[in-house]
C-alpha cells in the first residue's frame, strides 16, 4: 500500500495540491521523515518516523502529536501576545473565585478533591499534630509541636509577638468584626454576604464545625 506524503511539510506550510503530493512506499516514507528529522531537527518529522517504523504504535504517534501541537499552539500564542498566559490564569482564577461563591456544589467537589489529592501525597490533616502541643525555645527562639516537652530549656507556648507584630495585627483588624456561618468564625469589615451573621461562634462549636 503506498503512503501519500507532503513535500512541503504541514508543520511548514498547508498545502494540499497534487504537486505537492508524491507516493510513497511504507518504507521510503519512515526513510524520508528520517531524513528529514536528522536534517532540520523537527519532532513532527521524528514522531513520523517512529509510527511509521514501528517503534511506537499508532495510538501513541497520535498523543505525541497531539502534545506537540499543543505545544506548538501555545507558543505561537505567546509570540503574538506576551500576556497570553497571565491572562489566562486571571480568567481561570476569576471563574474560580466566581464558583466558589455562587456554586456550593462546585465548592464541595473542589474540596473533597483537593482533600483526597493532599492524602494521596502523604498530608496527614488534623492526625499529623494530634495530641501536640506548642514549645518554645527561649534561648534559640525555635517553635515547635512536640507531645512531650523537648528538653528543659523549652516552655509550654508559641513564641511572643514582638511589638511590632501586634502592632501589625492591631492595624488589620481595626474596623473589623467577627461574623460566622455556623460552621467558622472570620473577621470582615464588611458583611461577607448570604449566610453570614454578625458574632462568633462558642469554642466548642467551632471545633465541632472544623471536625
Amino acid at each position: 500500500m503506498l503512503h501519500k506524503h507532503h513535500i512541503v511539510p504541514k508543520y511548514e506550510q498547508e498545502i494540499n495540491q497534487k504537486e505537492n503530493l508524491v507516493l510513497l512506499t511504507p518504507t521510503q516514507h519512515a526513510m524520508w521523515h528520517y531524513a528529514e528529522w536528522l536534517r532540520k531537527g523537527q519532532e513532527e518529522d521524528r514522531i513520523a518516523w517512529r509510527g511509521l517504523t514501528g517503534l511506537i504504535d499508532s495510538p501513541q504517534a497520535t498523543l505525541e502529536a497531539i502534545r506537540l501541537g499543543s505545544e506548538r499552539a501555545k507558543q505561537k500564542r505567546e509570540e503574538n501576545n506576551p500576556n497570553w498566559a497571565k491572562e489566562l490564569s486571571k480568567g481561570g482564577t476569576e471563574k474560580q473565585q466566581w464558583l466558589r461563591e455562587n456554586d456550593p456544589e462546585w465548592k464541595q467537589r473542589e474540596v473533597e478533591r483537593l482533600t483526597a489529592q493532599a492524602y494521596k501525597y502523604g498530608h496527614l490533616g488534623g492526625r499529623a499534630g494530634k495530641g501536640k502541643g506548642w514549645w518554645y525555645n527561649e534561648g534559640t527562639g525555635e517553635v515547635t509541636r512536640s507531645v512531650e516537652q523537648p528538653g528543659p530549656e523549652w516552655r509550654v507556648g508559641k513564641k511572643p509577638l514582638t511589638s511590632e507584630t501586634k502592632q501589625l495585627h492591631s492595624q488589620n483588624n481595626t474596623g473589623s468584626y467577627f461574623y460566622n456561618n455556623g460552621v467558622v468564625s472570620r473577621r470582615y469589615k464588611d458583611h461577607p454576604g448570604e449566610g453570614w451573621v454578625r458574632g462568633r461562634l462558642p469554642h466548642n462549636k467551632k471545633r465541632k464545625g472544623k471536625k
